[in-house]
């Protein structure tokens, strides 16, 4: 009993001891938190501008005088302290929670950010600092970085604070819902299309209509005294071919492949359906073209395919041995080709 009262009395005349550090820890924090009289601010502002700017001059030539100051001041201090003795629990309380309430006023910031976001900001600033000293005065940066956390909870400070954020999520609410609106659009305009794709899907009727130029060489060999005639050697390419040399018939007798068909059954809604499409090729153009360009090798056509044309239109010349192309007729050329096209479509029909 007598030791717990030993060291209770022991805590008292430590706290009380200590109320003087207290006071001066409360009004550091009072001029960091803007809670005193403002004018105090204003000059903290000042005072901390003047020493970093001049404080090599002040140094210099008020040296001494700073020091007496301190001294001054010291001196009061200690002279002041028997009056603390008449200090009680309840003030050492009383501004040990003023001294928490303020800190966690300054720490508030902080305190909003994880560790991991600490601790990337922390390394950030390392980097970024170095690298800011070689582009700006070290004594500047001092500056900034002071002014902004002596002023960093003024009432001016915290009223911009708010608008900033204020205005930043007006413009995150903006951006938004111009992006919800984008993506509402999109998504109708995608379900329109697909309507509209399926609708005409089902006017057609069509699964699949594709689209082939078939293309038959007309090949020509000369004779003396004949001319061009169709009349090839035996061992040559026919007097009509395809692309791939093959022979084929002429533009007058040439048909398209026979119709197919093929049926298809399925089972909907508990009903068996059975359909039977119809493949069919069938033309769309209506009748063959010579391509006077010759599949381009024939260049400023201004017409670059004729349903009804010359004798001699659209051809190219080779020797005897199908060489040495050229768009001219001379004497040393014996044989010479054309090229026709036509398109069609396989059409679907459903029984």
């Amino acid at each position: 009993m007598q030791g717990s009262i030993i060291g209770n009395l022991i805590a008292v005349r430590s706290l009380t001891n200590s109320y003087p550090f207290f006071q001066i820890i409360n009004e550091i924090f009072n001029l960091l938190t803007w809670n005193n009289d403002i004018k105090y601010n204003l000059i903290s502002l000042f005072t901390y501008s003047l020493v970093v700017l001049w404080f090599q001059d002040i140094f210099r030539y008020l040296g001494h005088g700073i020091l007496l100051v301190i001294i001054y001041f010291w001196y009061r201090f200690e002279q002041n302290k028997k009056r603390f003795n008449e200090i009680t629990k309840d003030d050492n309380i009383r501004i040990i929670n003023e001294i928490s309430d303020k800190f966690d006023i300054l720490i508030e910031p902080i305190m909003q950010y994880d560790t991991d976001k600490i601790k990337q900001i922390s390394v950030i600033s390392l980097v970024v600092l170095p690298i800011c000293s070689l582009i700006i005065n070290i004594r500047r940066i001092i500056l900034i970085i002071g002014l902004f956390l002596l002023s960093f909870n003024a009432p001016m400070m915290i009223r911009l604070r708010k608008h900033l954020l204020d205005t930043n999520n007006l413009i995150e609410d903006i951006v938004m819902a111009k992006r919800k609106k984008l993506k509402a659009d999109i998504k109708n305009d995608t379900k329109q299309k697909e309507f509209e794709l399926l609708i005409e899907k089902k006017k057609s009727n069509l699964l699949n209509t594709p689209k082939f130029a078939y293309i038959l060489y007309e090949n020509q060999r000369k004779w003396i005294g004949l001319g061009w005639t169709d009349n090839m050697l035996t061992y040559e390419r026919s007097n009509w071919t395809d692309e791939f040399l093959n022979s084929s018939e002429s533009i007058e007798t040439f048909q398209l492949p026979i119709e197919d068909k093929s049926e298809n059954s399925g089972d909907t809604d508990g009903k068996q359906i059975n359909e039977v499409h119809n493949y069919q090729w069938k033309w769309v153009d209506p009748c063959w073209k010579l391509d006077l360009t010759n599949d381009g090798i024939i260049e400023d056509c201004p017409i670059k395919t004729v349903n009804d044309p010359g004798d001699n239109d659209g051809f190219i010349y080779y020797d005897n041995a199908w060489n040495k192309p050229s768009v001219e007729d001379s004497y040393s050329k014996y044989t010479r080709r054309r090229r026709w096209v036509r398109t069609a479509e396989l059409t679907n029909e459903v029984e």
